[in-house]
């Protein structure tokens, strides 16, 4: 018996590339598409104004890649902090405009005073956040929720989730609750604020190059929903489908509420699902 050898296109290896162009770096998320690889199956299987599907879309790898090529794309996920990234990483701001908001949202959150908030009730709050981090927290996401805009408010929660991941007693790079062990907890001390202005302004940054990317781009339609079922997409509607199916049995997806917290904000999404539950 002979074995064949599988012959490896080293092409195809990105390892050392930028993979947070554009929007690709908002916000963190298990197992993400590499950017490189799906723009270049877009490229060669697909042309301008061709229909793109994925199945799996996570947090929007594949259709920001289609958008920025001018190919329409329809993504559907099962997780509605997926869905709700997607949409967030799909939808151009003016940057200049951002700015704005965001030097209002900085004054506005030193003004809310602790006396002026609740603490957050949600079960076991205090074994993931330290008191000080809750009150920052709440402090920041009460000011958020001022935002009228719907598009803005929904960039800087996704600011604002990131900041909450980070600053949790959560082991760092866990995807899990795995809390960190007591010696390393007693010397963290983040500082909240200052965690959120780094990833609001890099965010900001990102959405910069995606606006001046996308002029003239279609948008994706993005559908919190099961796949599997029937979704209302018309038959031969799609051109090709590119995915990167989620690995089950090896990555842990659902990234859990309570690290997210419980902030009791709707997002818009084709279902009422409340991402943020308490703060």
């Amino acid at each position: 018996m002979f074995l064949l050898k599988k012959k490896l296109d080293p092409t195809w290896e990105y390892k050392g590339e930028n993979t947070k162009t554009l929007t690709h770096g908002l916000h963190n998320y298990p197992a993400m598409f590499i950017p490189q690889v799906a723009k270049r199956l877009i490229t060669l299987y697909t042309h301008e104004g061709n229909y793109i599907l994925d199945p799996f879309c996570g947090s929007g790898t594949v259709l920001l890649e289609s958008m920025v090529l001018k190919r329409n794309s329809i993504g559907i996920d099962l997780n509605p902090l997926a869905a709700f990234l997607a949409k967030v990483k799909t939808t151009p701001i003016d940057p200049k405009l951002l700015q704005q908001y965001y030097f209002k949202l900085i004054f506005r959150i030193a003004d809310i005073k602790y006396s002026e908030l609740s603490k957050p009730v949600f079960f076991n709050i205090d074994f993931w956040f330290k008191e000080e981090v809750i009150y920052e927290l709440t402090r920041i996401k009460s000011a958020i929720d001022e935002i009228q805009e719907e598009n803005i408010k929904n960039f800087f929660l996704v600011a604002f989730s990131e900041t909450v991941r980070r600053v949790s007693n959560v082991k760092n790079g866990e995807f899990k609750l795995v809390r960190m062990k007591k010696e390393k907890l007693d010397k963290f001390e983040p500082k909240v604020l200052s965690i959120l202005k780094t990833i609001a302004e890099k965010n900001i940054n990102g959405m910069a190059e995606l606006f001046v990317s996308s002029v003239n781009s279609p948008r994706p339609k993005i559908i919190f929903g099961d796949s599997s079922t029937d979704l209302e997409i018309a038959r031969e509607s799609i051109d090709c489908i590119i995915t990167s199916p989620p690995y089950y049995s090896l990555r842990k997806y659902d990234i859990p509420d309570v690290i997210i917290g419980d902030w009791k904000s709707q997002y818009g999404l084709e279902s009422d699902y409340k991402l943020y539950r308490s703060f």
